[in-house]
């Protein structure tokens, strides 16, 4: 609830998005500081003085994501700094592999907005998608390619006050290289994608929900066939 200020007004909108604000910051650095206990309590973080607050800050938050939604959000900005080279498939068999990949909704999006990425990444092999001659690998190659892509992406995003070659190896191989601006002016992208898949996904399970719950059409009650009959022949 709004509460007045001194002065009689209301509380500003700033006051509320900065408590917003700062609420995640103190999320952010706890999932940190729980990741890194394990990683020291395990043998595994090296330097653990080099990890101060201004260092988590700028952790990435998919450095904290589990692999699955990981991999997922690596394979949405592989799709996005792909995307001029996405947008000129006609292959069926390409597009509807994408589509179990990333989604239709993110593929249509990703195609349709293609001429806002400056440029594609500079890959090894020009990334052009190179398929083995068994189709019944096309799903697995494409899976490789956007990984790979997007490797070079949420690497790039990476801070240099952060120990990179550690965060960076959980991406597996990457497929080149692209610019810090750039890489994570994309990761916003894919986390917004994910962000608009999950709410569409929630508003379509809520819709499905309330038409279940709609009661069912009562029909007029009618007397028995019988009855009318019987004052039919009356």
């Amino acid at each position: 609830m709004t509460q007045p200020d001194s002065n009689g007004g209301k509380i500003p909108e700033q006051l509320s998005a900065q408590s917003s604000v700062q609420s995640k910051v103190r999320q952010h650095r706890a999932a940190a500081a729980r990741m890194l206990l394990a990683l020291h309590q395990a043998g595994q973080l090296a330097k653990p003085e080099s990890w101060t607050w201004n260092v988590i800050d700028v952790l990435p938050g998919w450095c904290l994501q589990d692999e699955q939604s990981r991999n997922q959000l690596q394979l949405l900005c592989g799709a996005l700094i792909l995307a001029p080279e996405l947008r000129l498939w006609i292959d069926r068999e390409l597009i509807l592999a994408a589509h179990l990949l990333i989604g239709k909704t993110s593929f249509d999006c990703i195609v349709a907005k293609a001429d806002l990425t400056p440029v594609p990444v500079n890959t090894k092999a020009a990334s052009r998608f190179t398929l083995v001659a068994n189709r019944k690998d096309v799903l697995d190659s494409i899976r490789a390619e956007l990984l790979q892509a997007g490797a070079s992406v949420l690497s790039a995003s990476l801070h240099a006050d952060l120990p990179v070659d550690m965060l960076s190896s959980m991406l597996g191989e990457t497929a080149g290289s692209v610019s810090y601006e750039l890489a994570n002016k994309l990761l916003a992208q894919a986390e917004k994608l994910l962000q608009d898949n999950v709410v569409s996904s929630a508003v379509s399970q809520q819709a499905g929900t309330t038409i279940n719950i709609q009661p069912p059409s009562i029909a007029p009650k009618h007397k028995p066939q019988t009855e009318r009959r019987n004052k039919v022949f009356v």
